[in-house]
């Protein structure tokens, strides 16, 4: 293919460049650019991306070239001629054709999709558990038709919402993976300061799987008990493509086992296939270990700035290849070393003493030189050895989950006690636990930060549990709320609680 030739050529940034220009004015509804222009705009790409001047091809030829091989297509550009001589001149305007914008295309998405990171997308797993109940719900419909489109609606919402999420959980972790790996001091430097909001990050995409993959469970088996796998082909039907030569049926019964591949890679997310875990559990477990992996970079980072080195082997190492070597090669080791014999390490002779201690003079035949009692001073000196080995944390871990989850039940309890209790106006709220009241003014918090809609203002908590509706009160209506920690006086909203994670 010709539109593709120039990806071989030596000259592939430069043309890479020139496209780079005509598709950006194409995405801006433009239609032509001139010669001088793709000049000029090429040139400020360059010096933008080399932080400098660079020598580039004309932008002529490169152009020339790029017509040749059906990249872009170019018409005599006739406006603003002073002169016949200006007019016969080769001046043209430029734009991609077809083929070159729909390659040119791909290759920016290309692009963009290796360098994507990625993200575990906690705030996903709620909008599935939603849709999940809503699949659910569908099956209650007595009306068939009705029944078999909300049931579509819904399985496309979980089926899509677990495609995206599973595609960002792959490119988080291969991304997490190629920070982990530090080959130079700049990278490990910015390391240190990426390690705590990368461990954060994974501590809510665990939390975010504790709380919601047991629901999303439920809806799944919900969802089977309530007969979608048997009612897949006239679900499937509601929106059938046709196809030349199929008939409606043989279209559904293909989009129907389309759909069942989807929603037995979405069973596998949470539950056991054959001897293979759920992906949910396997997510979980590669975020904790990446955050232990992370925590052990941080250590052999601190350790290697901190630690000092003992580089006692590689100068014995040094010595036995120059021990090997020619006099003048021993020499210059004793000389960039200091390590010369130690007859002239000592205290100097007395003057008086007129002794001979020239270099060539025999130990035998020298003077003895007068040798200090205390020839240096050994200062610190760290010892090397095994580092020590990392503490077993598995029973910590252990108390730590049994504690979270004690905190967890004791939070979905009372949220269960509050949402069991409204609507209603926070007066009725007279007597509230620890535990309620905590959970009562985190909903407060979010509904009131939220955006006024006619005097009611609507939200939900930032784990996606709890949804908040408040409505004014009448002037002047005030009450107190009585809680362990103290009492509050608030004005008597009428408030209304939904719990999100309760199973229907």
């Amino acid at each position: 293919m010709p539109v593709v030739r120039y990806l071989g050529s030596k000259l592939a940034p430069f043309y890479r460049i020139v496209l780079d220009v005509l598709f950006a004015e194409e995405s801006r509804l433009g239609l032509q650019l001139s010669t001088a222009t793709i000049t000029q705009r090429v040139a400020s790409r360059i010096e933008l991306a080399a932080g400098g001047t660079v020598d580039c091809p004309p932008v002529a030829n490169l152009l020339e070239q790029l017509h040749e091989w059906g990249n872009v297509d170019r018409i005599h550009n006739t406006h603003r001629k002073g002169d016949y001589q200006e007019y016969l001149k080769q001046d043209y305007l430029y734009q991609l054709t077809p083929a070159g914008t729909l390659v040119h295309r791909e290759l920016t998405r290309i692009d963009q999709e290796l360098g994507m990171t990625g993200a575990l997308q906690a705030s996903m797993l709620p909008e599935v558990r939603q849709a999940l109940i809503a699949l659910s719900n569908a099956f209650t419909e007595t009306d068939a038709e009705k029944r078999n489109q909300d049931a579509y609606i819904a399985f496309t919402r979980v089926v899509n919402g677990f495609t995206l999420l599973s595609e960002n959980a792959k490119l988080f972790v291969q991304g997490l993976n190629r920070s982990l790996h530090l080959d130079s001091a700049e990278k490990a430097e910015s390391f240190l300061e990426y390690k705590t909001m990368a461990v954060d990050y994974l501590q809510t995409f665990s939390i975010g799987i504790a709380k919601f993959a047991a629901g999303i469970a439920e809806g799944i088996e919900a969802a089977e008990n309530c007969g979608l796998l048997d009612v897949l082909p006239e679900i499937a039907a509601v929106e059938a493509a046709p196809t030349p030569g199929v008939s409606a049926v043989d279209a559904a019964t293909r989009d129907a086992e389309i759909m069942r591949e989807r929603w037995l890679g979405l069973r596998r997310w949470f539950f056991h296939d054959g001897d293979q875990q759920p992906v949910v559990t396997t997510l979980a477990d590669r975020s904790v270990d990446a955050i232990s992996r992370i925590m052990t970079t941080v250590r052999q980072l601190n350790d290697e700035r901190f630690h000092r080195v003992n580089r006692k082997a590689d100068l014995v190492t040094m010595a036995r290849w120059f021990s090997d070597q020619d006099t003048d090669v021993v020499l210059l080791w004793r000389a960039g070393f200091s390590l010369y014999p130690a007859r002239h390490i000592g205290a100097p002779h007395p003057a008086e003493a007129e002794a001979d201690i020239r270099p060539g003079v025999s130990w035998w035949e020298g003077v003895t030189p007068p040798i200090s009692l205390r020839l240096r001073t050994q200062g610190p000196r760290a010892s090397g050895g095994v580092a020590s080995r990392l503490p077993d944390q598995r029973m910590a871990k252990k108390l730590l989950k049994e504690r979270q989850q004690a905190e967890d039940a004791v939070v979905e309890a009372a949220t269960r006690s509050l949402a069991g209790r409204s609507p209603c106006r926070l007066s009725s709220l007279s007597h509230l636990s620890a535990a309620e009241f905590d959970v009562l003014l985190r909903c407060l918090d979010v509904a009131l930060a939220s955006r006024d809609h006619d005097g009611v203002q609507s939200a939900e908590t930032s784990d996606g549990m709890i949804k908040v509706i408040l409505r004014p009160p009448a002037p002047g209506e005030f009450t107190t709320i009585a809680t362990p920690r103290g009492t509050i006086g608030i004005a008597d909203f009428h408030i209304t609680l939904e719990d999100l994670g309760a199973i229907p």
